[in-house]
């Protein structure tokens, strides 16, 4: 009897010390970073600073994370971002246009590894883009778009990210493109949730 249980832990000792050695080759990876580039989007829902409502839309993110191992640079990257808030927003008092505000451009993405757990990764991030809203302008134009936000990336595995994001917005005139009339500064903010596929290891 005793044989026998011996020859069955046999085995099942082998498949434990297996898995735990895999279990720390995937740590391992994760920890020591690489390239990596992941895409996704999600849903925004944006206050506009002006107009009023809660407008709802899609969001497109493309982030691209070097091979920084160690140090303070650990966990920096870069992010493109486009968005278009365009549902549940109403028409333009002035024009009778249709309201939207979209936004195209990118910036740095900020990672802290010292906030990071196995699954969960808060960020902060700062961008910059061309913006467009025919509540804030009326030449068609766009606008200096300064964004701040952070959130949450939670990692459901090495290759699916789910993502909170929160942005707040600084629009500002293109001083070669402004026209009387238009606001000089307006400060939308919103939320994101959405999730990104990632092209190499976490």
């Amino acid at each position: 009897m005793k044989n026998k249980l011996l020859l069955w832990s046999i085995p099942v000792l082998l498949l434990i010390l297996g898995a735990a050695s895999s279990s720390a080759q995937v740590v391992y990876s994760a920890e020591q970073g690489s390239t990596r580039l992941s895409v996704g989007g999600g849903l925004s829902g944006y206050s506009p600073d002006v107009g009023g409502g809660f407008w709802l839309g899609p969001a497109l993110w493309v982030d691209y994370n070097p091979p920084f191992n160690r140090g303070l640079l650990h966990g920096l990257g870069l992010e493109a971002e486009a968005r278009g808030v365009l549902w549940n927003s109403g028409s333009s008092p002035q024009n009778s246009q249709r309201n939207y505000e979209s936004t195209v451009g990118g910036g740095i993405i900020y990672h802290p590894g010292f906030l990071r757990t196995h699954a969960i990764s808060p960020y902060v991030k700062i961008l910059a883009s061309l913006g467009w809203n025919p509540i804030y302008q009326f030449s068609g134009n766009p606008f200096l778009v300064y964004q701040f936000g952070g959130g949450l990336d939670y990692h459901l595995n090495h290759r699916v990210t789910i993502r909170g994001d929160y942005e707040y917005q600084r629009w500002e005139q293109v001083p070669s493109y402004s026209h009387p009339g238009e606001l000089s500064v307006a400060s939308p903010n919103g939320f994101t949730v959405g999730a990104l596929y990632n092209f190499g290891h976490r």
